[in-house]
């Protein structure tokens, strides 16, 4: 009977470490299985890092061209914020180079239709017709502006001249304002009539009445020696040097209203072209705020655009992060599970070898005890149990 519940009992734990056997197996074949999935979404992962890599450098050579598309654009900026003020300075010269651009461009577009109106059509070689077209206005506008050099030129120095001249004569008009504005009394009408021929240090009324006297009809004045004629002929010259002192104002009132109407004239004419310069110098700073305001906009444009750039990047960059932390974590418990799966299987390994030895052991006693049949009964008992167990754990696995 011992014999019979010690077989019973082995073929019990025979059967339990087959099964244990086989649920190790199977979790063996499940983990390959998971460790392969694994593998192969390493192999996406690091092909998708790769990706994303290049991708990762291919929008950092984006945002370096940007930034320095930016710095160009900011550069440009400042260039024409600068040039504005030299180019107001030099309107005029840019006003008259427009003009004669816009000219040429349409005597060319004429001459083309003309010549197209001429042929009938489209001409065989319309490229080399607008080419000689295009040097011929190019010779003549070469000309045009050197002309134009040289009569912006010679009107500088006119206007240098009349303006220098201009001062003179407002020089020379204040100094007979001056010497109007004396008062001359008797005796100084006296002195005036008395010394007609005066040293060059004589004064500018006493120049002019000579000058008009000698210019006026002479008097005769008899020589007499008598007093009374003396008196007679004093009375007629402070008369008469009264007469040329009235007359003299009124020439410098008639000179001075013809050169105020003159400056006048000159002053509002001048105005004109200072403001028809003015608003085409408007006109161009509107045009050139108009094209920085534009360019800023493009900046801007540009510089949200990188900061976009930027974030997508660092996003990329903390996922790339993530997921090898999570793939690291992965092998690392994975790596763990199979060192704990060996380890069971190393403990199994070793309980199984002690359980053999000691059936074998057991079997060794019970012969000395029970007879050969019944050792023989057990011991095919026994195979048919190794064989059982055996065949069973091999069609699970190939399972």
């Amino acid at each position: 009977m011992s014999s019979i519940s010690s077989g019973v009992d082995l073929t019990t734990k025979y059967q339990r470490l087959a099964v244990e056997y086989v649920k190790v197996r199977n979790q063996v074949a499940v983990l390959k299985s998971a460790l392969v999935e694994e593998q192969s979404k390493r192999a996406d992962l690091g092909k998708e890092m790769a990706q994303r890599e290049t991708k990762l450098f291919k929008l950092e050579g984006e945002r370096d061209s940007l930034l320095f598309r930016n710095e160009q654009l900011l550069k440009r900026v400042e260039g024409l914020q600068e040039s504005m003020d030299a180019q107001q300075a030099t309107f005029g010269m840019a006003k008259g180079k427009k003009k004669h651009r816009e000219a040429n461009l349409r005597l060319v577009a004429e001459s083309s239709r003309i010549h197209r109106q001429t042929l009938g059509g489209p001409s065989s070689d319309p490229l080399s017709v607008l080419e000689g077209e295009l040097e011929r206005k190019i010779n003549e506008n070469s000309e045009l502006h050197s002309k134009l050099f040289d009569v912006e030129r010679r009107f500088d120095e006119t206007v240098t001249a009349f303006t220098r001249r201009i001062d003179e004569l407002e020089k020379e008009n204040d100094a007979l304002k001056s010497a109007v504005s004396i008062p001359f009394d008797a005796e100084q009408r006296k002195e005036f009539g008395e010394s007609e021929n005066t040293a060059p240090g004589q004064t500018l009324q006493q120049t002019e009445a000579n000058s008009e006297e000698k210019n006026a009809p002479s008097a005769v004045v008899p020589k007499t020696d008598s007093a009374d004629d003396l008196l007679g002929c004093s009375s007629t010259f402070a008369n008469e040097s009264a007469d040329l002192c009235s007359r003299k104002p009124s020439a410098i009132a008639k000179d001075e209203a013809a050169e105020e109407t003159a400056a006048e004239k000159y002053s509002t004419e001048r105005i004109a072209t200072l403001g028809e310069s003015l608003r085409h110098a408007k006109g161009r700073a509107t045009y050139y705020k108009q094209e920085c305001e534009e360019l800023l906009r493009k900046a801007i444009c540009d510089q949200q655009r990188i900061e976009a750039l930027e974030q997508n990047i660092c996003e990329l960059t903390s996922k790339c992060h993530s997921l090898n932390d999570a793939l690291e974590t992965t092998q690392i418990n994975y790596e763990a599970q199979f060192r704990d799966l060996h380890e069971h299987l190393a403990e199994n390994e070793a309980k199984m070898t002690g359980r053999s030895d000691r059936t074998l052991a057991l079997n060794g006693t019970e012969r000395s005890v029970e007879n050969g049949g019944e050792k023989t009964t057990n011991c095919k008992k026994s195979e048919k149990v190794r064989s059982h167990w055996f065949s069973s754990s091999s069609k699970q696995s190939k399972e």
